[in-house]
């Protein structure tokens, strides 16, 4: 049974892959090293994904992988040629998969009793996201600012699902300055995605709920144990 999940989840990578890679390779007018992290960034992203579908049987990890299907389609379509082609068979191929009814017994159908709230879920889904998020902003030129921000949210994303205290004061102020920061340095429409993207996140790291993760929960204790004094039946003086 294995065997189908992770056919299905090479073929999405090899489509989101082959689509990225292609438009690293002939960006044009996108900023070439943009394209390269972009291209990094779809497959960690894609490899996440992978890890979700195959090893946790998550059905977050189809979703996943559907989406960077679909980013690795749009472009391969700007680059064009064999590349489009491939990745439209490699694509389509892979939507079949993860979309029919074979994967139903594979993935976990039960909620998890302890999953984290959809707060904790983003903030931690920061880490694997920052470097395409970043990647696709910044199209019209990538400057070490926005090489700071991909380091600085990874990093206090990772501290942050470690439930390191550090983590989210990072998400909280180091984020924002750094995020707004390379916003106002990016040119094109890119800038108004970052800005977005930064305020999202800083807004969602002030949440009360954002503390559950760094949180230290205490078990209640149990009620304490009353002694009688009464002496034990056939005790001796």
């Amino acid at each position: 049974m294995a065997r189908l999940p992770i056919s299905i989840g090479i073929l999405a990578l090899a489509c989101a892959l082959v689509g990225s890679a292609a438009f690293a390779l002939d960006a044009d007018t996108f900023d070439p090293v943009a394209a390269v992290v972009l291209l990094i960034g779809v497959g960690i992203v894609s490899l996440t994904g992978f890890i979700g579908l195959v090893l946790v049987r998550a059905p977050w990890g189809r979703w996943t992988l559907l989406v960077v299907v679909a980013i690795g389609l749009v472009l391969a379509s700007i680059v064009g040629g064999w590349a489009f082609w491939t990745t439209l068979f490699l694509g389509g191929l892979a939507t079949i998969g993860l979309t029919g009814p074979w994967l139903r017994l594979w993935l976990r159908q039960s909620t998890v009793a302890d999953a984290p709230g959809p707060v904790v879920v983003a903030l931690i889904a920061l880490a694997p996201v920052a470097t395409l998020w970043v990647g696709a902003s910044t199209g019209g030129g990538f400057g070490v600012i926005h090489a700071v921000l991909i380091v600085v949210a990874v990093t206090s994303s990772w501290a942050y699902g470690r439930g390191q205290s550090w983590g989210l004061w990072s998400l909280k102020t180091l984020y924002p300055i750094v995020g707004l920061g390379a916003s106002m340095m990016t040119t094109g429409p890119g800038a108004v995605l970052l800005a977005a993207g930064t305020i999202g996140v800083t807004i969602l790291a002030w949440l009360p709920h954002a503390e559950r993760a760094t949180a230290v929960i205490t078990p209640p204790l149990p009620p304490p144990v009353s002694r009688t004094t009464k002496e034990e039946p056939g005790a001796t003086e």
